[in-house]
């Protein structure tokens, strides 16, 4: 037998008559006992408690009841009836009565025995709300704010007292005599959550759900101080890829669950927040401490009803709500520091020379350092004393002048490309306020955070404001949550090329020299060809302003027990303002002579002038959504329930920018871009889209052991011509709860819970090209300013090359997945895994057209794709000793996903994407091809030419596929008393990466790499050459003929920098100290306080052959093509850190 009700309503229990004083209203005809109940418990703050069996025997009964103390009301209903009740505080506890007993409707009279005592956790905070039952009967209570409570116990009943609490283990407790009881509830070993929030809002209990989900608390997700709540997601959830692109100061990510559906449309996951879809960006734009969970919703099924928006999962997030009954302030401060985790492996052997015939010693034929060169072909280090640049000329006000320049030991200075980084520094500081009473909450949060990253002078400053509440008056309840984001940043303008700066200088050259002083400005820089990476960083600056407005309110109105209506506005606006500011430098006469007749000219000579420049602009962007939802539940039999939802969904979408520009300003300093004396130029474009969608989605549960769930879904969109701009599909689902269908296999100290599941999902997506969120569809052909105009007030225009196409359709993905739920050892070991199968066809791809038509592509439908995956995690409770306070957790997710290009448009082979990566018929994708080395036919080997220099094939080489298809995350968490340890690490691999970096490095000799055979002359390993008759014979003595030529040369090879993507890191270790109550004692303001000690990418191992990156920073320069390290990227970092927290 099973209570109809697990849970307490957390209040204050007082046995006085104030608790009898609540009135009812009850009317209507042959309403149920149930019914009536339900109303009770609607109307007031009570909660019945009785078994199952209680209400079999009861009859139907009519009241007409107006406003009635509660206890009134039940003599009334009950009169008759076969039960026994009796009011305990806010508890009504029912009783099947025997016979004789049955017109009564009390509890008789017994001896009882007065028990009270205090309920804490583990920590020893009083715990408010929980519930104490006495064993094998309804007879309970439930404890106060202080974790107090009192209880009479029956002579004749069990002396043994039951305590209950979300989210703890259940504790029995012997009854030996009056003493006051003092009871420490543990965690649950059970990693389930009490619900789950899906689509729209809608909470569903775990065991119900017929698809993936997993639920993030926001405890988990910010336990290492993340800067933002995405890189708090990395390893923690099977099937979702969080791949940081960048290391910038406000990092971006691509989200993505269940690997990649559409070729060059998208596949992110939508983010939810709070009940509404937000725009991708939302998620960095949130504090990570006001987060309650995120809800992963793994696949189509489970986002079936966000529509076509939903069709690559979601991530649902809920904020915070304070406790009922409790007012709590917390304050939190946090620091980070940053250093470069790994520069690529460069050589500190060689230095300068770059090909230049003059700086070869004409009797040896050794090359002799070149003073201003930034490649690094030149002699070893001796120790000797060289020039670095070539000399400056210093001009006195009389007319002469000095020739200076400086000079240094021809000697590698390690520490001369690091020292340019700084150590970066994150500093966040937290307050928030939670207030809540019976009907009404308020939660207020603020967050600060100032970074300064690893570049110098680069710096960002972040407010973060929120407002949670809510209200509740008779049948109305009311949700509300604001928050808003301000961001500023100051940066170098194009940081990209500062890297590549700092990398290929000579390592016998501190750039440190020339960062203030005569040698600073452009005309001394020592490097011909490169500019100064100092100058740049304080004369390039791209300043921006980053606004965040995100809000919804949700009103819900219980119309009747059983029908429930509600509707959600949301509303979410980005303005996004910046400026690139570039002061100009006039070359000195002197300087712009080449004096020195340095080959191909200097930066100077080339130049003359650098002019100052300045460009900005502004993007605004806006969403407005709005969510009707009817829902009605109705008990169809006493094993049968039942919910349908009916609902109506808007998403509008409007977007802005506005740039502008001038490419040559009057003066320095002045960015005003009327302030113009080249050309001035500006630009504008609008974009908008409207979705509108009804749904229907019903559910059944039969006997608490199956649940069956399906949804459809109408689906209109303002971006599709008007004859396929309307489209619909479904979606089906089933849970089997095996362990409550069969109590007799499950119920036991091996077996405590196991479930099965299936769904199958069918659901469309609009992807027109990879324009924002807006897609790229034209009905008409626009025009675009040509260039050069307006001119001499005349104006002229292009047409766009796009051709439009009136009848596309949307992306159609079919899924259906399958998995399994096992707990163990009294749930101390659960294991979930999933097994899925996608197929995506009606792709929406590129087409070259005839250029007859006077366009050059066109958007077409065709193509299919398909993914298959597995899923699994584990969690174990390891240890769990109450006696000396120890807990270990451990945890482990993996996945593994195939995804296979099984059609192109038009019978096409493959689909170049860019980059490189390109969609390949029958192979995963993206799939990676780059150019390669002639190579002998029968062996593989390479074919070398006459000079012993390899030679280059025409066609391009698959290599393999970019995605990485494995992926494992492990993580565990120690508890002693009042310490606690948390450590998360990930893997990934099984692709391959494409590094540009590599190409670079080698072509400028800064490479450790291009040291190969001391840079002497050398056979090129594995080769073979024609000796005359076709025929192929290995290489043991055609010699390269020049090692700078072959680095040249073979630096345009794709093949050799081809490598393993797989990476481990370590991701999060944090270790915590949890001040114990009694610190505390003599304060009344202080609640308790920890400490904390963090660390986030602390370590990262590669495959050997990966000399050059992280695998996980590399770009794809558009659709979904990643794949490629270059140096336009800053290097990747680790930090580590301190925070400290206090509540109130």
């Amino acid at each position: 037998m099973k209570t109809i009700f697990v849970f307490l309503l957390t209040v204050s229990l007082q046995l006085s008559a104030k608790s009898y004083s609540q009135n009812v209203t009850l009317k209507g005809e042959k309403l149920n006992i149930e019914q009536i109940f339900s109303a009770i418990e609607r109307q007031t703050d009570y909660v019945f408690f009785y078994k199952d069996d209680a209400l079999r025997s009861t009859t139907p009964v009519s009241v007409n009841l107006n406003n009635v103390p509660v206890a009134d009301a039940l003599a009334s209903c009950l009169k008759g009836q076969p039960l026994n009740y009796s009011i305990v505080g806010h508890n009504i506890i029912v009783l099947k009565a025997d016979a004789h007993n049955r017109n009564n409707n009390s509890t008789p009279q017994q001896s009882t025995q007065f028990v009270k005592g205090t309920v804490t956790d583990e920590k020893g905070t009083p715990l408010t709300g929980v519930t104490i039952r006495i064993k094998g009967t309804s007879l309970g209570t439930s404890t106060d704010a202080n974790g107090h409570f009192q209880i009479s116990v029956p002579a004749t009943s069990s002396k043994i007292l039951v305590f209950s609490y979300i989210g703890t283990q259940s504790e029995e407790v012997q009854i030996i005599n009056d003493e006051p009881l003092v009871v420490h509830l543990k965690l649950k070993a059970t990693f389930q959550p009490e619900v789950v929030v899906t689509a729209y809002g809608i909470k569903r209990q775990p065991k119900e759900l017929g698809y993936a989900a997993t639920t993030i608390s926001g405890k988990e997700l910010n336990q290492a101080e993340n800067i933002n709540a995405t890189s708090g997601l990395i390893g923690k959830v099977s099937g979702l890829s969080v791949q940081t692109q960048d290391n910038n100061l406000d990092p971006s990510y691509k989200i993505n669950l269940r690997g990649n559906r559409s070729i060059t449309g998208n596949n992110s996951a939508i983010i939810v927040l709070d009940g509404a879809i937000v725009q991708p960006y939302i998620l960095n734009n949130i504090n990570p401490n006001d987060i309650e969970s995120v809800n992963v919703l793994k696949g189509s099924a489970a986002a079936s009803l966000y529509g076509s928006m939903g069709s690559n999962g979601a991530l649902v997030i809920t904020t915070k709500k304070p406790a009922a009954g409790k007012t709590e302030i917390n304050f939190k401060t946090s620091v980070q520091w940053e250093s470069i985790s790994k520069l690529p492996n460069l050589q500190y052997t060689y230095g300068g020379w770059g090909g230049e015939s003059a700086y070869v010693d004409p009797i040896t034929g050794q090359t002799i350092n070149v003073p201003f060169e930034n490649q690094q072909f030149g002699p070893k280090y001796d120790g000797s004393m060289v020039d670095v640049g070539t000399p400056k000329r210093i001009f006195y006000n009389d007319g002469t002048y000095k020739d200076t320049v400086i000079r240094t030991t021809y000697a590698p200075k390690k520490g001369s490309r690091t020292d340019f980084f700084q150590t970066g520094i994150t500093k966040q500081y937290d307050l928030s306020l939670g207030t809540s009473t019976q009907n009404s909450s308020t939660y207020i949060a603020y967050q600060r955070t100032d970074r300064s990253d690893i570049v110098p002078e680069n710096k960002l400053t972040k407010n973060f404001f929120k407002l949670n509440g809510s209200t509740k008056y008779n049948i109305v309840s009311l949700d509300y949550t604001l928050g808003y984001t301000n961001t500023y940043t100051d940066q170098i303008w194009d940081r990209g090329s500062l890297y590549n700066q700092i990398l290929n200088s000579p390592s016998h050259v501190d750039l440190n020299w020339f960062k203030t002083g005569f040698f600073s400005s452009p005309d001394n820089y020592y490097n011909a060809w490169n500019d100064n990476p100092w100058w740049n960083l304080n004369n390039f600056r791209s300043k921006s302003t980053d606004n965040k407005f995100v809000g919804n309110v949700a009103a819900r109105i219980a119309i009747t027990d059983n029908l429930e209506a509600s509707y959600r506005f949301g509303y979410t606006y980005s303005s996004f303002n910046y400026k690139n500011t570039g002061n100009g430098w006039k070359y000195s006469d002197y300087e712009q002579t080449n004096p020195y007749n340095i080959p191909g000219g200097t930066q100077a000579s080339n130049r003359k002038v650098l002019l100052p420049t300045a460009n900005g602009g502004s993007s605004f962007e806006s969403r407005l959504t709005g969510d009707f939802i009817l829902s009605y539940k109705k008990q169809l039999s006493r094993a049968i329930n039942s919910k349908l939802l009916l609902g109506h969904s808007i998403v509008q979408d409007k977007y802005n920018t506005e740039s502008f520009g001038a490419n040559t300003l009057a003066f320095n300093d002045f960015y005003n871009v009327s302030s113009y004396i080249g050309q001035q130029y500006a630009a504008e474009s609008k974009a908008a889209r409207n979705q509108q969608a009804a749904f229907a989605d019903l559910s059944f549960g039969v006997n608490k052991f199956l649940f069956l769930h399906g949804s459809y879904r109408f689906d209109w969109t303002s971006i599709l011509a008007a004859a396929h701009r309307r489209f619909s599909y479904g979606s089906a689902d089933a849970a089997f709860i095996l362990s409550d269908a069969f109590p007799e296999m499950f119920n036991n100290d091996v077996i405590s819970f196991g479930k099965v599941r299936l769904a199958y999902s069918q659901t469309g997506q609009v992807n027109l090209s990879n324009v924002s969120t807006y897609g790229a569809y034209l009905t008409t052909p626009s025009f675009n300013v040509a260039s050069g105009y307006p001119y001499n007030n005349s104006v002229g225009y292009t047409k766009n090359s796009l051709a439009p196409n009136p009848n596309l359709r949307d992306e159609r993905t079919t899924e259906i997945e399958a998995g399994i739920e096992v707990s163990l050892l009294k749930n101390r070991i659960n294991f979930t895994s999933t097994v899925f199968k996608q197929r995506t066809k009606n792709q929406t791809i590129p087409s070259q057209v005839s250029p007859a038509t006077g366009f050059s592509s066109m958007l077409v439908n065709g193509g299919e794709t398909s993914n298959f995956g597995v899923e699994s995690d584990l969690k174990v409770n390891l240890i769990d000793n109450r006696s000396n306070g120890l807990r270990w957790d451990i945890g482990a997710n993996f996945t593994y996903i195939e995804n296979k290009v099984v059609a192109l448009p038009n019978g096409g082979a493959d689909l170049s994407m860019t980059n490189d990566a390109y969609a390949v018929v029958g192979y995963a994708f993206p799939a990676l091809k780059v150019t390669d080395f002639n190579r002998d036919p029968a062996t593989g080997k390479v074919i070398v030419d006459n000079n012993g220099y390899p030679t280059r094939a025409a066609a391009y080489k698959f290599m393999g596929s970019i995605f990485q298809p494995y992926r494992l995350g492990l993580n565990t968490s120690v508890s002693f008393k009042n310490f606690g340890l948390s450590i998360v690490a990930d893997y990934r691999g099984g692709g391959v990466l494409f590094n540009q970096i590599g190409q670079t490095l080698d072509w400028t000799g800064a490479s450790e790499h291009s040291t190969y055979g001391n840079r002497q002359r050398f056979v090129f390993p594995n080769s073979v050459y024609d000796d005359g008759s076709g025929h192929y014979v290995p290489n043991t003595s055609r010699q390269i003929a020049n090692v700078y030529q072959f680095w040249q040369a073979y630096s345009t090879i794709g093949t050799p920098y081809v490598t393993s993507n797989a990476f481990w890191k370590l991701r999060e270790v944090v270790l915590s100290y949890t001040f114990p109550a009694s610190v505390f004692k003599g304060t009344k303001i202080i609640k308790g306080a920890t400490i904390a000690v963090t660390g986030r990418n602390l370590f990262m191992w590669r495959p050997s052959e990966n000399i050059w990156t992280d695998p996980e920073f590399n770009i794809g320069g558009g659709y979904n093509a990643d794949g490629t390290t270059n140096t336009s990227q800053t290097p990747p970092t680790r930090f580590i850190g301190g925070n400290i927290s206090v509540r109130f």
